[in-house]
């Protein structure tokens, strides 16, 4: 567990100054002939450049830091088929994982990537494909609800940073838009979301020191949070995840007030002192979990520029 900590914090949550990357948009489409386009790619770049790099070199080229990266290669378990049978070398394991933390990491593109690693585009997919799945493998474990012993340090941590005092709070929920492609279902449009662009829901919980612990994905971007939210399974394990409704957790007014969960008053413009106190410091705590997403995807800058994707069915969708 102590690993598990080490890696969320270094993977998501330190501290860089990383400029902000431009929105990219790239075709996959045709994966034939990315098998057989050959480019002239850079040779040796992972097996002689990388290992030469700095440590805030490599950490601004794979978005972590090489403890992490040995951290990941020894845990996410990929395949990688025994022995060469001719054709193509295979491409190892250390290279998929760098071309997948490159690839979420970057604004380049396949092609590109393929360059730079000197292997296929479609070999760049693959890598992909394979990667993401090793690490929904690792995610329960990575991605857990505190432990009923903790729930009264979280309060106390929770209740003592910034201006207000706010007892009893355990986490933050909100929802976030991951942008897609126009997706090919029968009714796209669910996907158009209000801010003008197909996405996906992204909803999750954070703790005081932005860790996740609750994420659900793969809602259409229209569907409001408070239907995204009866479909997670936080929906029915809130209750007992708070202690039974001792501890609770916050979230903005686009979700129904719970025995777990507690929503601002509405600004009716007759709000009372002791209301409108409660307002700004429910405000003020809250946005520890719009913090947490901004980091994720300052880190990961694939999480907010379109993913090049138009099979939903595709997209892992978490409980």
């Amino acid at each position: 567990m102590a690993a598990n900590l080490l890696l969320l914090d270094e993977l998501f949550f330190s501290d860089d100054s990383d400029a902000e990357y431009a929105y990219n948009m790239e075709c996959e489409c045709f994966l034939p002939s990315l098998l057989r386009e050959e480019h002239t790619k850079v040779e040796n770049y992972l097996e002689e450049v990388v290992p030469r790099f700095s440590h805030a070199q490599f950490r601004r080229t794979l978005r972590v830091s090489r403890r992490v990266f040995d951290y990941l290669l020894d845990t996410l378990q990929l395949y990688t088929a025994d022995g060469h049978h001719g054709g193509r070398e295979p491409v190892s394991d250390r290279k998929k994982l760098a071309v997948f933390l490159r690839y979420v990491g970057s604004k380049s593109t396949l092609f590109e990537l393929a360059q730079q690693f000197n292997i296929t585009e479609y070999s760049v997919i693959r890598a992909r494909q394979e990667v993401t799945e090793a690490l929904l493998r690792l995610l329960p474990t990575v991605i857990t609800w505190p432990q009923p012993q903790e729930f009264a340090e979280i309060s106390r941590e929770v209740s003592e940073f910034g201006q207000y005092t706010f007892p009893g709070i355990v986490g933050f929920l909100d929802g976030s838009h991951i942008p897609i492609w126009k997706p090919r279902v029968p009714n796209p449009d669910a996907y158009f979301n209000r801010k003008k662009y197909h996405s996906v829901n992204m909803q999750a919980v954070c703790r005081e020191d932005l860790r996740f612990t609750d994420v659900s994905v793969g809602c259409p971007g229209r569907m409001h949070d408070a239907r995204a939210l009866r479909m997670s399974s936080l929906w029915n394990a809130g209750y007992a995840l708070c202690g039974q409704g001792a501890y609770h957790v916050l979230a903005d007014a686009a979700y129904p007030l719970t025995s777990w969960m507690l929503t601002p008053y509405r600004n009716t413009g007759h709000l009372t002192p002791a209301e409108q106190h409660f307002k700004t410091a429910h405000s003020s705590k809250r946005q520890t979990i719009e913090r947490a997403f901004g980091v994720l995807k300052k880190r990961f800058p694939l999480l907010r520029r379109c993913i090049e994707m138009v099979s939903v069915e595709n997209i892992k969708c978490l409980p």
